[in-house]
């Protein structure tokens, strides 16, 4: 009787030990927290100032021309026109961002294409790279093109915005009251206009100085009220051999005794005349800008006449 009590009492005292060691060994399930999503951080684009929208011109010999469009990403589109002599030319197709912190619009695959023209009807064009890589620095309206295909220690061209320079004369210029020298500077012949050929009465004006740089020559005419630039050049035509890049609200062309002539004024009056003849091309600028004082018709042919 005593063992069976004994043995009731042992495996029960079996039974708690095994409960409390299972007990004792179990592993909690417990399931851990999913780990935060990775999430790309947030980048702010600050768009392309719609105030640089417009046309630029290349400030020391007027030869490259720039245009800037806005477009609805942010950016901008850039293309530029190089004239490097009359029958040849680069363009550039160039898509732009803003960056912030150089306060500057740079790109990564511009485009650049020449052009060889055989007449004004026929060329041929080549591209020339489409991985161009640079950027355009802003400053008060100009962009300064820092260009990487042109490689270390170039230059950077300053493009300003039309409209913004009073002036008419690009620089840098060789000023002489010596004809000879000024053709021996430019390499370019000239017969300015006679004295009779001058305009007079309210558009009087006399001789002030003559300018040169190679490829082009140009006489300037002052009075008090009045300035007259005519120039002439063997490689450079229209309103890149002008310089006179202000915004005209009529644009016409008259033929002077079957010479071709393109205006710009109010319509009557002609404060910009551009044509060319016998290979030279040739431009005529009155009061720059102030349309209203211009020359009339019959003052540019008496110019264009005293020049033959």
């Amino acid at each position: 009787m005593k063992n069976t009590k004994w043995f009731k009492t042992l495996a029960a005292l079996l039974c708690i030990a095994a409960m409390l060691t299972s007990c004792g060994g179990q592993t909690p399930d417990v399931t851990p927290d999913p780990a935060p999503e990775e999430t790309e951080p947030e980048v702010t684009v600050v768009a392309v100032d719609p105030a640089l929208e417009g046309d630029y011109h290349e400030q020391i010999a007027g030869r490259g021309m720039l245009s800037l469009q806005c477009t609805s990403d942010g950016g901008a589109d850039i293309s530029v026109h190089w004239s490097s002599s009359a029958s040849e030319s680069s363009e550039w197709s160039i898509h732009v961002t803003y960056d912030e912190e150089k306060n500057a619009l740079v790109y990564t695959d511009a485009v650049k294409t020449d052009f060889v023209y055989e007449s004004e009807d026929k060329s041929t064009e080549t591209e020339d790279y489409n991985d161009g890589t640079g950027y355009f620095e802003i400053g008060d309206d100009t962009l300064t093109w820092h260009d990487d295909k042109q490689g270390e220690g170039a230059e950077p061209s300053v493009f300003v915005k039309n409209g913004s320079e009073p002036s008419v004369l690009p620089n840098p210029w060789t000023d002489t009251s010596d004809i000879e020298e000024a053709e021996s500077v430019s390499g370019v012949s000239f017969d300015p206009p006679i004295e009779e050929a001058l305009p007079w009465e309210d558009h009087a004006v006399s001789f002030v100085t003559y300018s040169a740089m190679p490829g082009t020559i140009s006489a300037l005419y002052e009075s008090e009220m009045n300035k007259l630039v005519v120039r002439k050049s063997n490689d450079t035509e229209g309103l890149e051999l002008s310089g006179d890049f202000n915004t005209y609200s009529k644009e016409w062309d008259i033929s002077l005794k079957g010479l071709a002539v393109h205006c710009y004024g109010d319509g009557e009056t002609i404060n910009l005349a551009t044509f060319g003849y016998s290979g030279a091309y040739f431009s005529v600028s009155f009061n720059a800008g102030e349309e209203g004082k211009g020359l009339t018709a019959n003052e540019v042919n008496s110019l264009v006449m005293g020049m033959q």
